[in-house]
């Protein structure tokens, strides 16, 4: 398999997971998910959030900065998106904790693919 190929399929979700980070209250990215999964995040993101910028950055992961937002929106999303992704046929294994000492907080929650 070339690099190109191997690329194409990390960016397909082919290899059976992804990650969802949040970053603090303003930023969210998604990391090796298909563009269903994405299209799904992205309009669960817009019914809690006022999104400033999304797209993709340079290692092919999708980004959302957000307008400032509360914690208790943050905390409603999470939920919304961890019931939205399991319907979705995905499992969210242990959170990752992504935090440098003495940045801000992060996490990130790995979700494999349910065995059909």
């Amino acid at each position: 398999m070339n690099a190109a190929a191997a690329a194409a399929s990390r960016r397909d979700g082919q290899q059976g997971y992804f990650i969802l980070c949040l970053k603090s209250c303003d930023k969210i990215k998604v990391v090796n998910a298909s563009n269903g999964v994405v299209k799904l995040v992205t309009a669960i993101v817009r019914r809690h959030c006022v999104i400033a910028r999304m797209g993709w950055d340079r290692h092919y992961a999708y980004f959302f900065k957000l307008q400032p937002t509360s914690r208790h929106s943050l905390i409603l999303l999470t939920a919304e998106l961890l019931l939205a992704m399991y319907r979705a046929g995905w499992e969210p294994m242990t959170p990752i904790d992504l935090s440098v000492k003495g940045g801000k907080e992060q996490q990130g929650i790995k979700h494999m693919q349910l065995a059909s």
